[in-house]
């Protein structure tokens, strides 16, 4: 702005004692600003941006993104600083002369043929100079010469930004967006950052950090000419061990072997070969060969003289497209040790198993699709399992185990559920149906829709499950406040559900179409909707589906001002929900009431209520349940004339929302904050929320919300 500034008036750009002259405030102060070692407050940011000529738009663009800095200092924990390096190999020998050369500019280039050691010696300095970067150090396996899927930069962008404490609300969709919010949140960092396994320049050209305060090592068979002559990379060129280096480092395996100069000239100096090889029994029918020959022999050789069991749990690696497997999933714990001492498979941290690009394409060539199968059906049991400890009134007959297990496991796995969903199989069907709710109350919404697509397009194979699927990618839509997209999606399911007769997924189809109804303005489809879900759960005596049909028409009367229709609904809803035993939608159900006898003036009646919401979901970690009530005790309390306490429940919330990416939260969290800004008397703050929230109501088909906004707008200047 100020640059900006200075071009528009065709002078220089205003000093800070200039700035400090015009505002009143120290040099100092306006140097702490600029520089960004302090957050101004809002009306002293108003101030500034005011002068650099900021239209209102870019004021309210402002406001929002300082207080999402605010929010994430208040409301969040710090983001724990990224310590992704991969374990140090063992056994590392030599390459002296290039360790003391990677530090030597910004961005390192480690190129070489295949299995030559470029991920070991980055690995390697990466552990060494780790405390030149207190603030982290990021770490992506690109897979660029994976024949399957390389990683694009989108989705490696993605991964950064999450670590480095980005929500997915703010999360940008596009690489461009993605890479310039990464460059501008490592820019005033120490941070490492470890390109792997990259295909080309271009694959690897957004990941770069861009700041002098990073660097970034990048390794790849490709020379990478592109970065070199465009951003003044430093190429380091990794050539095979020399015969003494590759001695030392057998005899670091095997001890002093008769046989370890034939090993050495047969494995071209290449460390992958070598220490392969060195746990083989013999050499014969060996192929001397230089590098291109020498990685295929000891593939080849090492394969044959595997058992059946080894070469079953090889196959799986091969065949796996995620990053990595717990030993839970190759049930052969026997094997894997084999293997793991064959060098074959890598540790990669605690209970983390991952195989070289190489021999994993190797694998995929020698092996079969059973061994897939077999890794498709147990993570499909573990998301089944896992969802039902969490869920278990959406999965009866399925005994639950422990639900905070269970959320860390599928936290955990959830980059391999995601690559194996993205195989398209009947599988990936199965993962859409168990892990629906699990995304949403996690507020994995990239994530949903990468399962809930890939199994939308599998069901049109198996079309008797593709109701369900459809409603699951419809409410994803609903959840990321694209509205009339999931109407579409859910009148899809539902007209599939009604021809195959199936009334269970009709009534939750037909439910869901109308929560997307009520939230475009349209009450009269809505109500059709509700009661409609309601007596056929009804018909079906499935109790929970007639309390959440209850929940959704209390919270659609209470909205249309039919109060005491509400109440009776709402209480009906909680009775049922505590009778199931099931406290986070029975907290859902006070929290409705809460906001019920707000809106009825008995205000302490709906903290009581609101507490009881608030606390429920927390107590089984509904991130978005949580938001939401928060949004509604802060409603609560700024009707009884609290606002001070009222705007920090709304913050709160806002940086829930931002979490989870629930945009129906993020819109109402906004509307109550300008509120709570408006009691308070700073008109001009509640102003910019009132634009933001009427902005993003407009987009999502939000009429409620927008109205509020609307409403704050012109009866509140």
């Amino acid at each position: 702005m100020r640059r900006r500034h200075a071009r528009s008036t065709n002078t220089g750009e205003l000093t800070y004692r200039e700035l400090a002259g015009a505002t009143g405030w120290s040099h100092g102060v306006i140097g702490g600003y600029f520089s960004g070692q302090v957050l101004p407050p809002t009306d002293r940011l108003d101030t500034l941006v005011r002068l650099l000529g900021a239209t209102p738009a870019e004021q309210g663009t402002f406001a929002t993104a300082r207080d999402r800095i605010a929010d994430g200092r208040t409301a969040r924990p710090r983001a724990v600083v990224p310590r992704q390096l991969p374990i140090d190999s063992t056994g590392f020998v030599g390459r002296e002369a290039e360790l003391r050369v990677l530090g030597a500019a910004a961005v390192v280039l480690v190129v070489g043929t295949a299995g030559v050691g470029k991920t070991a010696l980055a690995v390697r300095w990466a552990h060494r100079a780790a405390g030149t970067f207190p603030d982290g150090q990021l770490y992506v396996d690109l897979r660029g010469y994976d024949p399957r899927r390389p990683v694009p930069a989108t989705e490696a962008l993605g991964g950064f930004l999450r670590a480095l404490g980005v929500p997915g609300v703010d999360m940008p969709r596009g690489e461009a967006e993605r890479a310039a919010l990464y460059r501008t949140l490592v820019a005033d960092r120490r941070l490492l950052v470890v390109l792997d396994n990259a295909a080309g320049a271009d694959h690897v050209r957004p990941l770069l950090p861009g700041a002098a305060s990073c660097a970034a090592i990048v390794t790849s068979r490709d020379d990478l000419t592109g970065l070199v002559v465009r951003e003044g990379a430093h190429r380091v060129r990794l050539e095979p061990l020399s015969p003494a280096d590759a001695t030392r480092l057998l005899h670091a395996l095997l001890g002093d072997r008769a046989d370890v100069p034939a090993l050495v000239r047969r494995c071209a100096g290449l460390p992958l070969a070598l220490r392969i090889a060195a746990e083989q029994p013999d050499l014969e029918d060996w192929e001397t060969g230089d590098p291109r020959t020498a990685i295929r022999s000891v593939f080849s050789w090492s394969y044959d003289h595997l058992g059946p069991r080894e070469r079953h749990v090889f196959a799986m690696f091969g065949r796996h497209p995620g990053p990595d497997l717990p030993s839970a999933a190759v049930a052969d714990p026997q094997a894997l040790s084999r293997l793991v001492r064959a060098h074959l498979v890598t540790r990669t941290g605690e209970d983390r198993y991952a195989m070289h690009d190489l021999l994993r394409a190797f694998a995929a060539e020698v092996s079969d699709t059973a061994p897939l199968t077999q890794l498709l059906d147990h993570f499909l049991a573990v998301a089944r399992s896992a969802a039902a400890a969490l869920f278990p009134h959406d999965h009866p007959g399925v005994s639950p185990g422990p639900a905070d297990q269970a959320r860390q496991t599928l936290d955990r796995e959830l980059p391999n559920l995601v690559a194996l969903a993205r195989l398209g199989t009947e599988h990936a069907i199965g993962l859409s149906e168990s892990l629906w709710r699990y995304f949403e109350v996690g507020g994995h919404s990239q994530e949903a829709l990468a399962v809930h697509g890939a199994a939308a397009r599998a069901a049109l194979h198996h079309r008797g499950r593709a109701p369900q699927v459809l409603a699951n990618l419809a409410g994803t839509y609903w959840w990321l406040g694209e509205h009339a997209r999931a109407i579409l999606w859910f009148e899809r399911s539902l007209a599939w559900h009604e021809r195959g007769e199936d009334r269970p997924g009709s009534a939750r189809a037909r439910a869901r179409l109308g929560l997307a109804h009520e939230r475009l303005g349209d009450y009269a489809q809505a109500r059709a909707c509700l009661v409609g879900a309601l007596a056929e759960y009804r018909r079906l005596a499935d109790r929970h589906g007639e309390g959440s049909q209850l929940l959704n028409l209390g919270g659609l009367h209470r909205r249309l001002g039919k109060y005491p229709l509400a109440r009776r609904h709402l209480r009906r809803a909680t009775a049922i929900f505590a009778e199931l035993g099931d406290g986070r939608l029975e907290g859902y159900a006070h929290g409705n009431l809460g906001v019920l006898e707000s809106l009825a003036g008995r205000h302490e009646e709906a903290l009581q209520h609101l507490q009881r919401a608030l606390d429920a979901c927390r107590s089984v970690r509904d991130r978005g349940g949580e938001g939401s009530a928060l949004a509604a005790l802060a409603a609560a309390q700024l009707r009884c004339g609290r606002p001070a306490e009222a705007r920090a429940g709304f913050e709160r919330a806002l940086a829930i929302s931002r979490e989870t990416g629930e945009r129906s939260l993020h819109i109402e969290a906004l509307n109550g904050l300008a509120d709570a800004l408006h009691s308070l008397g700073h008109k001009d703050q509640a102003r910019h929320r009132y634009r933001t929230a009427l902005d993003l109501a407009r987009r999502a088909g939000d009429r409620h919300e927008a109205t509020r906004a609307e409403a704050g707008l012109t009866e509140r200047r």
